[in-house]
């Protein structure tokens, strides 16, 4: 049944019959997130496979524990990278900013000054004897 009519209209895409609903799927993700979520299931396998996460790794390297590493030796600029790496990672980055607020000044309302009225009469108390 090519062709087939449903109220007055061909049945087709260039009528916007079918497909999705707009809006419908999972959300779209940045490439960020995903590399981040491949790298995290990437840890948690190596972490299931060695006994010990990724921080535990990067920590027995600043402290130099060789038995638990399989290596012969550390070197200082070893522990020190990975020290760095860690301490990057962890500890969170303080943002400073200065902000020069330049505002144009355009036309103001304001009160006239203030003066005394001169219906006022200031005088002195007290008696006159």
């Amino acid at each position: 049944m090519k062709g087939l009519i449903m109220a007055g209209k061909k049945k087709g895409n260039s009528t916007g019959w079918g497909g999705t609903r707009p809006g419908a799927g999972r959300p779209k993700e940045s490439l960020s997130q995903r590399q981040l979520k491949s790298m995290l299931a990437k840890g948690r396998k190596w972490a299931k496979e060695r006994d010990g996460d990724v921080d535990d790794f990067i920590l027995s390297v600043i402290h130099g524990a060789i038995d638990k590493l399989d290596v012969d030796s550390l070197t200082i600029r070893d522990r020190l990278t990975a020290a760095k790496l860690w301490k990057d990672c962890t500890m969170t980055k303080a943002s400073e900013q200065n902000v020069n607020v330049q505002t144009q000044q355009g036309p103001v309302i304001a009160l006239p000054p203030l003066r005394q009225d001169p219906a006022l009469k200031v005088i002195k108390g007290g008696s006159d004897r």
